[in-house]
């Protein structure tokens, strides 16, 4: 049986999606853990923002319907005030998923950072997400990087 060979992947190169964000909804839960075995902490907790946004860029894929959650993390807070004690080798802040109608994306960020997040929508001052990430393979990527701003297209970054 012959192995089908995919195209080689340029090294060392990255996509760009825009993501026109239309609607957010900020979500937050806390409960006791009974996870014991994964989780050794009594209680955990989750705060979040659920984005709804419409890609406009790249433009083979401009008009789909993604859905962002940006996720609130202590442990990133903890390698933003203490590098040191953190492995190098992080290789992303989220991942894209884009197969079909289904296109989603997950980022983490602190905790802290939300509430900073949450009122930069509301006020409408962020209105756009840059995701910076490999290219797809397969309809996953990981995002090492995402950007929010108030840019009105993309011709403005120039």
């Amino acid at each position: 049986m012959k192995k089908k060979r995919g195209r080689p992947r340029a090294r060392n190169t990255f996509c760009v999606y825009t993501i026109e964000i239309m609607d957010y909804e900020p979500a937050y839960s806390i409960s006791v853990d009974h996870l014991k075995d994964i989780n050794p902490d009594p209680i955990s907790e989750q705060a979040e923002l659920k984005i709804t946004g419409k890609l406009v860029y790249p433009e083979n894929m401009a008009g789909k319907i993604l859905s962002v959650r940006i996720v609130g993390s202590r442990r990133i807070g903890h390698a933003l005030e203490k590098p040191d004690e953190i492995s190098r080798d992080i290789e992303k802040v989220g991942g894209l998923e884009i197969r079909g109608k289904r296109a989603e994306c997950i980022g983490f960020v602190s905790n802290d950072m939300l509430a900073y997040l949450a009122s930069g929508l509301h006020a409408q001052k962020m209105r756009y997400i840059d995701l910076f990430s490999e290219p797809l393979d397969h309809g996953k990527a990981k995002v090492t990087s995402f950007h929010f701003s108030e840019k009105k297209n993309i011709d403005e970054e120039e």
